[in-house]
């Protein structure tokens, strides 16, 4: 291999060994581990702070959607649909929840048929 080749390898190493260095000491103020290792939100002086998405999902992305069968189907209707799907949603509403707390004797929902545009 070439002098300047070797040169380049080592010069590569150097670089990605500070980039690397740089980087680890870095420290947000507004976002930071705290000593048990939790993560901490900051607001700034006017109260803007980063939002906490990490609870989102269903029970708390703690556990998959449940397979819930539908107990009522429908499908789009000519013009505007709001009312039609709403009605479904009140009359699927007033069902009884379950033992599993979902509407329907069995776990059921509302399924809304496919549509192409």
């Amino acid at each position: 291999m070439k002098k300047s080749a070797y040169l380049n390898i080592i010069t590569i190493c150097f670089l990605i060994f500070v980039s690397n260095s740089i980087q680890a000491q870095f420290e947000s103020s507004i976002l930071f581990h705290n000593s048990s290792n939790q993560l901490v939100y900051v607001s700034d002086t006017d109260g803007n702070h980063i939002p906490d998405y990490s609870y989102v999902g269903y029970k708390n992305g703690d556990e998959a959607l449940p397979n819930v069968a539908a107990v009522k189907q429908i499908s789009p209707v000519a013009g505007d649909n709001t009312a039609h799907i709403q009605a479904a949603i009140d009359e699927v509403e007033a069902l009884a929840l379950n033992v599993n707390g979902h509407r329907g004797a069995r776990s059921k929902s509302l399924l809304l048929r496919k549509i192409e545009f």
